[in-house]
């Protein structure tokens, strides 16, 4: 929908409709359906337009004509022709002395696009008394190249100064276009600006121009990031210091001294952002040099009255080698009377580190019920360790479901693991059926011709013709008619989704973030049928599947959610949560071909299933 005014002040609308939701299935979009509609009244006459014949004082006082669409060609026109001194002359007039802003606006524009904005003009403009022709003329001045230093100053004046969010806002995104150093001047007084802390954009426009100035100065980011009263900049530029520091570790001292010193110094709000920006930066990595004052500064938080502090230096703690906080996760890992939460932090944190004192508890964990059963099991994927994949498979059968699909998924994790549940499942000691479509993909990625076989004989095909999928297609068909999905059982439906479907798609509210979100609604049975058994015949490229082995063997699968110079972020099937991996644990990486939604994903399943699927993806809104 585009409203746009016709010279005879008619509106015309344009309207476009797709049946399905996703665009890349060209052989489904209907491209007949689009419509244009005219919106008139009685007084709308059909008008007949010359403008090129208009001299150009007279398309300058059309800038002043109610129809939008004569101001617009207008402006076209002039661009066209170039300034002269007499429309110059005359825009100016207009932009200094008009009553309303709107039409003051007019001008600015056409003098920018003419490029005919004068020093003197634009030092007026930014003084005007409406907030959006001054956030209009920061624009226009912006767009320059050097600013001229009186229009700088200025503008910096303005940042310190100007009570309109309005103005701000387009001062820090100009700042952008600003070389990184030059931009503290604007930035600093729009940072600890208090009347901005709870704007919507302010703080993240502020951040976006900041951001690469951070790396360049870091004692003057750190004062500021103590400074300010926008929390998230302190969170972010530890963030941004820190990330500098997971990509080259020799330069810890350059980047996080002044933080690590500074921790003394700030108030609880901000010490507290500070570690969370930390924190989230070290996300999948392991071990790190300690910057100078650090461990000065970790003694002093560990007897912080905030729990939280506490928590969050003992967790950076552990990545810069402290033994002290080491201890302190193996402690509360054995203790009985902590939650579950702080134990499962703590067995997931020990893990990442491959801490050898913390494995006898993980395998104790592991092998009976108990809370801890299902973190014990995620935590055994770090570990290359024989007697992990017996634990876990002798105490299979008495699993939750939700602790069998981890035990499944902590299993694949390695060759050694993935060829003792291969046997398990052959003397029937684990159902064939645990190999989900993802998991088999997962299984494949070892590329172990024995695994291949082993898929091919027990489990079914991940690859198959263009005359295989098609017949597939039409064998489904023959028993998904309307009538046959009609008076299918729900309930089931529902509880095969989030069995098959869930570990990546959202549906109502429910599911994985790891795939695209599924509205609900789908009446089209070929549609349907071509995505899940054809899931590769178009792949969108937020959704190939990445292969990444690491350093001691094991395998990652999923697609990329977020990369840095240090860090690559997985969206791995299954997982809650995005899975974090430095990048100097990674071996090899490989970008495959396929969709991350594999073929087969209806492998084994029965009719009746198979209708209750179809059925459960043709509501509108969850069932109550």
């Amino acid at each position: 929908l585009s409203p746009q005014y016709g010279p005879d002040g008619g509106v015309f609308i344009n309207d476009w409709y797709d049946r399905v939701p996703c665009h890349q299935q060209a052989a489904y979009s209907d491209r007949s359906n689009g419509r244009i509609y005219k919106i008139t009244t009685e007084s709308v006459k059909p008008t007949k337009v010359d403008l090129a014949s208009a001299s150009s004082l007279e398309l300058v006082q059309m800038h002043l004509h109610a129809n939008e669409w004569f101001v617009r060609h207008a402006r076209r026109l002039l661009q066209e022709r170039g300034a002269t001194p007499q429309t110059t002359a005359a825009l100016e007039q207009i932009l200094l002395k008009h009553e309303d802003p709107l039409r003051r606006l007019r001008a600015l524009w056409t003098l920018q696009s003419q490029d005919a904005l004068s020093e003197p003009t634009a030092l007026s403009t930014l003084n005007d008394p409406n907030p959006h022709v001054r956030a209009w003329a920061v624009t226009c001045v912006s767009e320059r190249a050097p600013i001229p230093p009186a229009l700088h100053s200025k503008l910096t004046q303005l940042a310190s100064s100007d009570d309109s969010a309005v103005v701000r806002l387009r001062i820090a995104s100009s700042a952008q276009r600003l070389p990184a150093p030059q931009r503290w001047d604007w930035l600093e007084p729009l940072i600890k600006n208090q009347a901005d802390v709870e704007d919507r954009n302010l703080p993240l426009m502020n951040w976006y121009a900041l951001e690469p100035a951070v790396p360049l100065d870091p004692p003057r980011a750190v004062a500021l990031a103590l400074q300010t009263p926008q929390r998230k900049l302190a969170s972010f530029t530890a963030r941004r210091l820190t990330a500098e520091v997971v990509a080259t570790p020799s330069k810890a001292d350059v980047y996080l001294a002044p933080l690590a010193k500074s921790l003394a110094a700030s108030n609880p709000e901000t010490l507290s952002a500070i570690l969370e920006g930390m924190t989230e930066a070290l996300k999948g990595q392991t071990n790190l040099p300690a910057p100078e004052g650090w461990n000065a500064a970790f003694e002093r938080l560990q007897s912080d009255p905030s729990e939280s502090v506490r928590r969050l230096s003992s967790g950076i703690g552990l990545v810069f080698g402290s033994e002290k906080a080491l201890a302190q996760f193996r402690t509360l890992l054995s203790k009985s009377d902590a939650s579950t939460a702080e134990r499962e932090s703590a067995m997931e944190l020990l893990a990442s580190r491959k801490d050898l004192p913390s494995l006898e508890l993980a395998l104790e964990f592991a092998s009976h019920p108990n809370a801890m059963r299902l973190a014990a099991f995620k935590a055994l994927a770090s570990y290359d360790d024989s007697i992990g994949a017996e634990v876990v498979l002798k105490g299979y059968a008495q699993c939750t479901p939700e602790e069998q699909r981890a035990a499944i998924l902590t299993l694949t994790t390695r060759a050694s693991s993935t060829k003792a549940l291969l046997s398990a499942i052959d003397s029937g000691k684990v159902p064939v059926a645990a190999i989900s479509a993802p998991v088999a993909r997962l299984v494949q990625g070892f590329q172990q011709p024995e695994f291949e076989l082993w898929l091919q004989n027990k489990w079914g095909s991940l690859r198959s013709s263009t005359e295989q999928k098609i017949s597939e297609i039409e064998r489904f068909k023959k028993f998904l008619s309307p009538r046959a999905i009609n008076n299918a059982d729900l309930k089931r439906g529902r509880e095969l989704f989030r069995t098959i479907c869930a570990g990546c798609h959202e549906m109502f509210g429910t599911g994985g973030q790891i795939g695209p979100h599924l509205p609900g609604g789908f009446n089209d049975l070929d549609y349907l049928l071509q995505n899940i058994l054809d899931p590769n015949a178009a792949i969108g490229k937020d959704y190939q599947l990445l292969l990444v082995t690491l350093n001691d063997g094991s395998l990652k699968a999923g697609i990329i959610a977020g990369e840095d110079a240090g860090t690559l972020t997985l969206k791995i099937p299954g997982s809650p949560a995005p899975v974090a991996i430095s990048k100097a644990d990674i071996k090899k990486r490989e970008l495959s071909p396929n969709s991350l939604m594999p073929e087969g994903l209806l492998n084994g399943m029965e009719e009746p299933d198979v209708r209750s699927l179809f059925l459960y993806l043709l509501q509108t809104e969850e069932a109550r």
